[in-house]
Protein backbone atom coordinates (compact mmCIF):
# COMPACT_ATOMS: atom_id res chain seq x y z
CA UNK A 1 0.00 0.00 0.00
CA UNK A 2 1.00 3.59 -0.56
CA UNK A 3 1.19 5.81 2.52
CA UNK A 4 1.08 9.59 2.11
CA UNK A 5 2.62 11.78 4.80
CA UNK A 6 1.40 14.72 3.86
CA UNK A 7 -6.44 24.85 -10.34
CA UNK A 8 -8.21 27.11 -13.51
CA UNK A 9 -8.60 30.82 -15.29
CA UNK A 10 -7.18 34.25 -14.62
CA UNK A 11 -6.13 34.57 -11.01
CA UNK A 12 -6.93 38.28 -10.79
CA UNK A 13 -10.61 37.56 -11.49
CA UNK A 14 -11.00 35.03 -8.71
CA UNK A 15 -13.08 35.61 -5.61
CA UNK A 16 -11.84 34.43 -2.21
CA UNK A 17 -13.84 31.21 -2.46
CA UNK A 18 -12.58 30.48 -5.96
CA UNK A 19 -8.96 31.22 -5.01
CA UNK A 20 -9.11 28.93 -1.96
CA UNK A 21 -10.72 26.16 -4.01
CA UNK A 22 -8.03 26.61 -6.65
CA UNK A 23 -5.25 26.27 -4.06
CA UNK A 24 -6.84 23.13 -2.57
CA UNK A 25 -6.84 21.52 -6.02
CA UNK A 26 -3.19 22.43 -6.60
CA UNK A 27 -2.11 21.10 -3.21
CA UNK A 28 -3.88 17.79 -3.89
CA UNK A 29 -2.24 17.54 -7.31
CA UNK A 30 1.12 18.35 -5.68
CA UNK A 31 0.94 15.17 -3.58
CA UNK A 32 3.56 12.72 -4.83
CA UNK A 33 0.97 9.96 -5.24
CA UNK A 34 -1.05 12.26 -7.53
CA UNK A 35 2.04 13.18 -9.55
CA UNK A 36 3.03 9.51 -9.79
CA UNK A 37 -0.32 8.58 -11.37
CA UNK A 38 -0.11 11.49 -13.81
CA UNK A 39 3.47 10.67 -14.84
CA UNK A 40 2.77 6.94 -15.19
CA UNK A 41 -0.09 7.37 -17.65
CA UNK A 42 0.72 10.60 -19.50
CA UNK A 43 4.53 10.82 -19.77
CA UNK A 44 6.07 8.32 -22.18
CA UNK A 45 9.32 8.03 -20.22
CA UNK A 46 7.45 6.61 -17.19
CA UNK A 47 5.12 4.19 -19.01
CA UNK A 48 7.05 1.09 -17.87
CA UNK A 49 7.78 2.28 -14.33
CA UNK A 50 5.56 1.32 -11.40
CA UNK A 51 3.56 4.01 -9.63
CA UNK A 52 5.22 3.10 -6.34
CA UNK A 53 8.73 3.51 -7.80
CA UNK A 54 7.80 6.83 -9.44
CA UNK A 55 6.41 8.11 -6.17
CA UNK A 56 9.31 6.94 -4.02
CA UNK A 57 12.35 7.68 -6.17
CA UNK A 58 11.58 9.59 -9.39
CA UNK A 59 10.01 12.85 -8.23
CA UNK A 60 12.35 15.41 -6.77
CA UNK A 61 10.92 17.23 -3.75
CA UNK A 62 11.26 20.71 -5.15
CA UNK A 63 9.59 23.57 -3.35
CA UNK A 64 8.01 25.80 -5.95
CA UNK A 65 8.47 29.54 -5.46
CA UNK A 66 5.53 31.84 -4.82
CA UNK A 67 7.52 34.97 -5.71
CA UNK A 68 8.50 36.50 -9.03
CA UNK A 69 11.64 35.02 -10.59
CA UNK A 70 13.57 36.62 -13.42
CA UNK A 71 14.87 33.93 -15.75
CA UNK A 72 17.40 36.38 -17.13
CA UNK A 73 19.14 36.46 -13.77
CA UNK A 74 18.37 33.41 -11.63
CA UNK A 75 17.14 29.84 -11.65
CA UNK A 76 13.36 29.35 -11.60
CA UNK A 77 13.75 26.09 -9.66
CA UNK A 78 14.60 26.18 -5.96
CA UNK A 79 16.75 23.69 -4.16
CA UNK A 80 15.18 20.40 -3.16
CA UNK A 81 13.62 20.16 0.27
CA UNK A 82 14.44 17.27 2.55
CA UNK A 83 11.54 14.84 3.07
CA UNK A 84 7.84 15.49 2.60
CA UNK A 85 5.33 13.84 0.29
CA UNK A 86 4.19 16.89 -1.63
CA UNK A 87 5.79 19.11 -4.21
CA UNK A 88 4.43 22.29 -2.71
CA UNK A 89 1.86 23.80 -5.06
CA UNK A 90 2.32 27.54 -4.78
CA UNK A 91 2.29 29.44 -8.07
CA UNK A 92 5.67 30.14 -9.61
CA UNK A 93 6.20 33.23 -11.75
CA UNK A 94 8.43 33.09 -14.80
CA UNK A 95 9.57 36.61 -15.67
CA UNK A 96 11.78 37.84 -18.49
CA UNK A 97 12.52 41.41 -19.52
CA UNK A 98 11.43 40.88 -23.11
CA UNK A 99 8.48 38.47 -22.86
CA UNK A 100 6.65 39.47 -19.68
CA UNK A 101 5.34 37.25 -16.90
CA UNK A 102 3.52 33.91 -16.78
CA UNK A 103 2.57 31.95 -13.68
CA UNK A 104 2.89 28.17 -13.53
CA UNK A 105 0.45 26.28 -11.32
CA UNK A 106 3.04 23.67 -10.36
CA UNK A 107 6.61 23.25 -11.58
CA UNK A 108 8.84 20.34 -10.57
CA UNK A 109 11.66 18.08 -11.73
CA UNK A 110 11.56 14.32 -12.23
CA UNK A 111 14.06 11.68 -13.30
CA UNK A 112 12.94 8.74 -15.46
CA UNK A 113 15.00 5.52 -15.09
CA UNK A 114 16.73 4.37 -18.28
CA UNK A 115 19.10 1.52 -19.15
CA UNK A 116 21.94 3.93 -19.97
CA UNK A 117 21.32 6.82 -17.57
CA UNK A 118 18.34 8.53 -15.91
CA UNK A 119 16.41 10.96 -18.11
CA UNK A 120 15.96 14.30 -16.30
CA UNK A 121 12.70 16.15 -17.00
CA UNK A 122 11.23 19.53 -16.08
CA UNK A 123 7.45 19.41 -15.79
CA UNK A 124 4.81 22.12 -15.57
CA UNK A 125 1.41 20.88 -14.35
CA UNK A 126 -1.64 23.07 -14.99
CA UNK A 127 -5.23 22.67 -13.77
CA UNK A 128 -7.80 24.12 -16.20
CA UNK A 129 -11.47 24.39 -15.19
CA UNK A 130 -13.00 25.87 -18.36
CA UNK A 131 -11.82 25.72 -21.95
CA UNK A 132 -11.11 29.24 -23.26
CA UNK A 133 -13.17 30.72 -26.09
CA UNK A 134 -10.51 33.04 -27.49
CA UNK A 135 -7.72 30.52 -28.19
CA UNK A 136 -6.93 26.80 -28.48
CA UNK A 137 -5.59 25.57 -25.14
CA UNK A 138 -2.76 23.37 -26.56
CA UNK A 139 -1.34 26.53 -28.18
CA UNK A 140 -1.06 28.09 -24.73
CA UNK A 141 0.54 24.86 -23.54
CA UNK A 142 3.10 25.15 -26.34
CA UNK A 143 3.97 28.67 -25.19
CA UNK A 144 4.32 27.53 -21.58
CA UNK A 145 6.59 24.60 -22.42
CA UNK A 146 8.70 26.83 -24.69
CA UNK A 147 9.22 29.35 -21.88
CA UNK A 148 9.98 26.49 -19.52
CA UNK A 149 12.58 25.12 -21.98
CA UNK A 150 14.23 28.48 -22.72
CA UNK A 151 14.53 29.18 -18.98
CA UNK A 152 17.18 26.43 -18.81
CA UNK A 153 19.70 28.80 -20.40
CA UNK A 154 22.00 29.97 -17.65
CA UNK A 155 20.44 27.62 -15.10
CA UNK A 156 20.69 24.05 -16.41
CA UNK A 157 23.38 24.81 -19.00
CA UNK A 158 25.62 27.66 -20.10
CA UNK A 159 27.55 28.75 -23.19
CA UNK A 160 27.12 26.10 -25.92
CA UNK A 161 26.52 23.04 -23.76
CA UNK A 162 23.14 22.30 -25.41
CA UNK A 163 23.37 18.56 -24.73
CA UNK A 164 22.78 19.38 -21.06
CA UNK A 165 19.27 20.60 -21.86
CA UNK A 166 16.46 18.71 -20.15
CA UNK A 167 13.23 17.70 -21.81
CA UNK A 168 10.30 19.91 -20.80
CA UNK A 169 6.66 18.89 -20.40
CA UNK A 170 3.57 21.03 -19.95
CA UNK A 171 0.70 18.84 -18.71
CA UNK A 172 -2.85 20.22 -18.57
CA UNK A 173 -5.65 18.59 -16.56
CA UNK A 174 -8.91 19.83 -18.05
CA UNK A 175 -12.14 19.43 -16.11
CA UNK A 176 -14.18 20.56 -19.11
CA UNK A 177 -13.98 18.82 -22.48
CA UNK A 178 -15.95 18.45 -25.69
CA UNK A 179 -17.85 15.15 -25.66
CA UNK A 180 -15.54 13.78 -28.37
CA UNK A 181 -12.50 14.37 -26.12
CA UNK A 182 -13.83 13.29 -22.73
CA UNK A 183 -11.50 10.87 -20.94
CA UNK A 184 -8.76 11.18 -23.51
CA UNK A 185 -5.06 12.05 -23.35
CA UNK A 186 -3.63 13.93 -26.33
CA UNK A 187 0.13 14.46 -26.66
CA UNK A 188 1.75 17.10 -28.87
CA UNK A 189 5.45 16.45 -29.35
CA UNK A 190 8.42 17.38 -31.49
CA UNK A 191 9.41 14.45 -33.74
CA UNK A 192 11.93 14.31 -36.61
CA UNK A 193 11.11 13.08 -40.12
CA UNK A 194 12.94 13.04 -43.44
CA UNK A 195 11.02 15.16 -45.97
CA UNK A 196 13.53 14.80 -48.84
CA UNK A 197 15.86 11.87 -49.51
CA UNK A 198 16.19 8.54 -47.70
CA UNK A 199 18.05 9.55 -44.54
CA UNK A 200 17.72 7.24 -41.59
CA UNK A 201 16.41 9.59 -38.88
CA UNK A 202 15.68 8.80 -35.27
CA UNK A 203 12.28 10.47 -34.72
CA UNK A 204 13.17 11.16 -31.09
CA UNK A 205 16.63 12.69 -31.55
CA UNK A 206 15.24 16.17 -30.85
CA UNK A 207 12.46 15.08 -28.48
CA UNK A 208 12.74 17.93 -25.99
CA UNK A 209 9.27 19.54 -25.89
CA UNK A 210 5.91 17.89 -25.17
CA UNK A 211 2.45 19.21 -24.33
CA UNK A 212 -0.03 16.76 -22.81
CA UNK A 213 -3.76 17.47 -22.55
CA UNK A 214 -5.69 15.27 -20.09
CA UNK A 215 -9.44 15.68 -20.61
CA UNK A 216 -11.55 14.38 -17.72
CA UNK A 217 -15.10 13.02 -17.93
CA UNK A 218 -18.25 14.02 -16.03
CA UNK A 219 -20.64 11.08 -16.16
CA UNK A 220 -20.38 7.45 -15.12
CA UNK A 221 -17.44 5.63 -13.63
CA UNK A 222 -14.13 5.90 -15.46
CA UNK A 223 -12.47 2.58 -16.33
CA UNK A 224 -8.96 3.94 -17.00
CA UNK A 225 -6.99 4.21 -13.72
CA UNK A 226 -5.74 7.76 -14.31
CA UNK A 227 -9.21 9.14 -15.01
CA UNK A 228 -10.69 7.17 -12.11
CA UNK A 229 -8.00 8.56 -9.79
CA UNK A 230 -8.23 12.19 -10.91
CA UNK A 231 -12.02 12.31 -11.19
CA UNK A 232 -12.27 10.87 -7.68
CA UNK A 233 -9.64 13.24 -6.30
CA UNK A 234 -11.21 16.37 -7.83
CA UNK A 235 -14.89 15.40 -7.53
CA UNK A 236 -17.35 17.84 -5.97
CA UNK A 237 -20.01 15.14 -5.66
CA UNK A 238 -18.12 12.56 -3.59
CA UNK A 239 -17.59 13.18 0.11
CA UNK A 240 -14.05 13.03 1.51
CA UNK A 241 -14.94 9.74 3.20
CA UNK A 242 -16.20 8.25 -0.09
CA UNK A 243 -12.97 9.34 -1.79
CA UNK A 244 -10.95 7.77 1.00
CA UNK A 245 -12.73 4.43 0.55
CA UNK A 246 -12.28 4.46 -3.25
CA UNK A 247 -8.56 5.17 -2.91
CA UNK A 248 -8.17 2.38 -0.37
CA UNK A 249 -10.36 -0.27 -2.03
CA UNK A 250 -9.49 0.36 -5.69
CA UNK A 251 -5.93 1.68 -5.54
CA UNK A 252 -4.56 0.46 -2.21
CA UNK A 253 -3.80 4.05 -1.21
CA UNK A 254 -4.10 4.98 2.45
CA UNK A 255 -4.68 8.72 2.80
CA UNK A 256 -3.40 10.37 5.95
CA UNK A 257 -4.47 13.48 7.77
CA UNK A 258 -2.89 16.02 5.43
CA UNK A 259 -4.46 14.67 2.25
CA UNK A 260 -7.76 14.15 4.09
CA UNK A 261 -7.65 17.77 5.27
CA UNK A 262 -7.14 19.03 1.70
CA UNK A 263 -10.10 16.94 0.46
CA UNK A 264 -12.25 18.29 3.30
CA UNK A 265 -11.33 21.87 2.45
CA UNK A 266 -11.87 21.36 -1.28
CA UNK A 267 -15.31 19.90 -0.57
CA UNK A 268 -16.24 22.86 1.65
CA UNK A 269 -14.96 25.48 -0.77
CA UNK A 270 -16.62 23.61 -3.68
CA UNK A 271 -19.98 23.78 -1.93
CA UNK A 272 -19.49 27.49 -1.24
CA UNK A 273 -18.54 28.12 -4.85
CA UNK A 274 -21.60 26.21 -6.11
CA UNK A 275 -23.90 28.17 -3.79
CA UNK A 276 -22.37 31.46 -4.90
CA UNK A 277 -22.79 30.57 -8.58
CA UNK A 278 -26.35 29.38 -8.01
CA UNK A 279 -27.29 32.65 -6.27
CA UNK A 280 -25.58 34.67 -9.00
CA UNK A 281 -27.36 32.89 -11.85
CA UNK A 282 -30.72 32.94 -10.04
CA UNK A 283 -30.44 36.69 -9.50
CA UNK A 284 -29.44 37.29 -13.12
CA UNK A 285 -32.30 35.14 -14.32
CA UNK A 286 -34.87 36.85 -12.12
CA UNK A 287 -33.71 40.29 -13.26
CA UNK A 288 -33.91 39.33 -16.92
CA UNK A 289 -37.28 37.69 -16.50
CA UNK A 290 -38.78 40.53 -14.48
CA UNK A 291 -37.67 43.14 -16.98
CA UNK A 292 -39.40 41.31 -19.80
CA UNK A 293 -42.43 40.57 -17.60
CA UNK A 294 -43.06 44.24 -16.76
CA UNK A 295 -43.25 45.07 -20.46
CA UNK A 296 -45.95 42.41 -21.07
CA UNK A 297 -48.25 43.31 -18.17
CA UNK A 298 -48.13 42.79 -14.43
CA UNK A 299 -50.04 39.52 -13.98
CA UNK A 300 -48.98 37.79 -17.15
CA UNK A 301 -45.55 39.35 -16.90
CA UNK A 302 -44.93 37.96 -13.42
CA UNK A 303 -45.72 34.42 -14.56
CA UNK A 304 -43.70 34.71 -17.72
CA UNK A 305 -40.93 36.50 -15.87
CA UNK A 306 -40.51 33.70 -13.38
CA UNK A 307 -40.54 31.13 -16.18
CA UNK A 308 -37.92 33.10 -18.09
CA UNK A 309 -35.92 33.47 -14.90
CA UNK A 310 -35.84 29.70 -14.48
CA UNK A 311 -34.88 29.28 -18.14
CA UNK A 312 -32.08 31.81 -17.75
CA UNK A 313 -30.81 30.07 -14.61
CA UNK A 314 -30.80 26.67 -16.30
CA UNK A 315 -29.15 28.10 -19.42
CA UNK A 316 -26.40 29.85 -17.43
CA UNK A 317 -25.67 26.73 -15.39
CA UNK A 318 -25.57 24.55 -18.52
CA UNK A 319 -23.10 26.97 -20.10
CA UNK A 320 -20.76 26.48 -17.13
CA UNK A 321 -20.85 22.71 -17.68
CA UNK A 322 -23.05 21.72 -14.73
CA UNK A 323 -24.89 18.41 -15.16
CA UNK A 324 -28.72 18.09 -14.88
CA UNK A 325 -28.20 16.44 -11.49
CA UNK A 326 -26.15 19.41 -10.26
CA UNK A 327 -28.71 21.92 -11.60
CA UNK A 328 -31.50 19.99 -9.87
CA UNK A 329 -29.54 20.08 -6.61
CA UNK A 330 -28.96 23.85 -6.73
CA UNK A 331 -32.40 24.98 -8.06
CA UNK A 332 -34.83 22.41 -6.63
CA UNK A 333 -36.15 21.63 -10.12
CA UNK A 334 -36.73 18.02 -11.09
CA UNK A 335 -34.69 16.39 -13.85
CA UNK A 336 -37.83 16.29 -16.04
CA UNK A 337 -38.44 20.04 -15.52
CA UNK A 338 -34.83 20.78 -16.43
CA UNK A 339 -35.15 18.70 -19.60
CA UNK A 340 -38.36 20.51 -20.56
CA UNK A 341 -36.66 23.86 -20.08
CA UNK A 342 -33.67 22.65 -22.12
CA UNK A 343 -35.96 21.58 -24.96
CA UNK A 344 -37.69 24.97 -24.88
CA UNK A 345 -34.32 26.78 -24.95
CA UNK A 346 -33.18 24.79 -27.98
CA UNK A 347 -36.21 25.88 -30.08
Amino acid sequence: MFQDESTFGAKLDQTGVEAHYDQCVKRLLAEKISLAFILKYSVREFADISIEKIRNSCIESVEVSSRGVDIDETNIMLRAREGGSAVLGQNVEDVTRTEGKIIYDLLFQASAPHEKRPIPLIIDLEAQYKLPDQYILPVRGTYYVSREFSAEKGTIFSHSDYQALRKAYSIWICSEAASSRERSIITYEMLASCSVGNADVDPYECDYLSVVMIYLGKTGKAEHPLFRFLETLLSNELTPEEKKQIFLNEFGITTTRTMQKEMDEMCNFGEGLAERLSEKYMQQGIQQGMQQGIQQGMQQGMQQGMQQALQAVVQKMQQTGLSPADISLYTGLSIDQIRELSIHLSK
